[in-house]
């Protein structure tokens, strides 16, 4: 659990400077650690499954009451949401990851996430444009074809992970 808390810190702390950075220090590679104190309440919060509107409030009540700033909620919003997402990725079996970065490189893009779907320890991806990565071994890819979900899936029997489309 060490090393999973201490990627998740990790995970934090590079989408707080990429994502959300309200005061501006994501370039100074001293501030790297500016935002270090709030990592572990956002964990927590990750942690207890928290959506992404809680998440975005508390970053908007950071801004306003920890730093004095007049609080941002779109900012903070889109910053609860790349939260989520890489805490959900965090959790992701490390096949379906490399598909993940490897569509993303080639201009697909993450819709949502989640986690507890459909078993307690899944995870859930689903990207905007199909799958073009072969399905790797031990993996189902499979036709669900229903207009109110999505298209396909991979499905990974081991984890209980899935990437839709």
């Amino acid at each position: 659990m060490a090393d999973t808390r201490y990627q998740l810190d990790q995970t934090i702390r590079d989408t707080l400077l990429r994502s959300w950075d309200p005061i501006g220090v994501r370039a100074n590679p001293e501030a790297r650690d500016e935002y270090d104190s709030y990592i572990p309440t956002i964990a927590e919060i990750l942690l207890a499954d928290a959506d992404q509107y809680a998440l975005g409030r508390h970053l908007t009540k950071l801004e306003h009451s920890s730093m004095g700033l007049p609080g941002n909620p779109p900012r903070c919003d889109r910053a609860a949401r790349a939260l989520l997402i890489a805490y959900h990725r965090c959790l992701l079996c490390a096949a379906l990851n490399d598909i993940i970065d490897s569509e993303i490189k080639n201009g697909n893009a993450i819709l949502e996430t989640s986690k507890g779907w459909p078993d307690e320890n899944s995870v859930f991806v689903r990207l905007a444009r199909p799958v073009t990565a072969k399905t790797p071994d031990g993996m189902d890819r499979r036709d669900v074809n229903d207009p109110h979900y999505w298209q396909a899936e991979i499905y990974d029997h081991r984890s209980g992970h899935i990437i839709a489309w």
